[in-house]
């Protein structure tokens, strides 16, 4: 198996089991949403989950309640799949770096911290980002194969993973934009 980029690199991969993948996920708590209290018939008292819908027509307690939920819930989801990409690297990709004497960036020249290898997964991934990785199409298309060799993705669904995914990278492209313009 394996992965060509853009530039014709050809990157070896190795599949992965999902339970891994799985073990991974379920480190990292997702939290649940508020919920709210109402009398119905009979006096009885139901509680239901909040809901984008349900908190418009809430309190000021229950519209904080949902922006703190949102707010660790894309939070934690972040690290987590930032943890699931860095794992799918470090697993599926068959190739070691390069020493970073090979880089394409002579770090001590131009005064820049090279990456630190005492950590072999976050090496191989900055490696893979800066070395292997030509542009945002590659990185786009090595996450949806490393997705479906991890059996995220169904791999009659992985062009529209692909797709969703370069929305999202595009989505925060632009807000960092709008952040450092501000």
């Amino acid at each position: 198996m394996e992965y060509t980029t853009s530039e014709g690199r050809v990157v070896p991969l190795r599949r992965v089991a999902p339970r891994y993948v799985d073990q991974i996920r379920a480190k990292h708590t997702i939290p649940d949403p508020p919920t709210y209290s109402f009398k119905a018939a009979a006096g009885v008292i139901v509680t239901k989950t909040h809901d984008e819908e349900s908190v418009k027509e809430s309190g000021p307690e229950d519209k904080a309640a949902w922006l703190d939920y949102t707010t660790k819930r894309r939070d934690s989801v972040a690290k987590q799949e930032q943890e699931v990409i860095e794992f799918l690297m470090y697993q599926c990709i068959a190739q070691e770096p390069d020493p970073i004497s090979e880089w394409s960036v002579n770090f001590a020249l131009h005064g820049l911290e090279p990456p630190d290898d005492s950590d072999p997964v976050k090496f191989k991934v900055e490696w893979v980002q800066s070395e292997v990785l030509a542009n945002e199409d590659d990185y786009a298309g090595l996450i949806t194969r490393l997705y479906e060799m991890g059996g995220l993705v169904d791999s009659n669904r992985a062009m529209e993973f692909e797709g969703l995914f370069r929305l999202v990278m595009e989505r925060l492209a632009t807000a960092a934009l709008r952040g450092a313009a501000q």
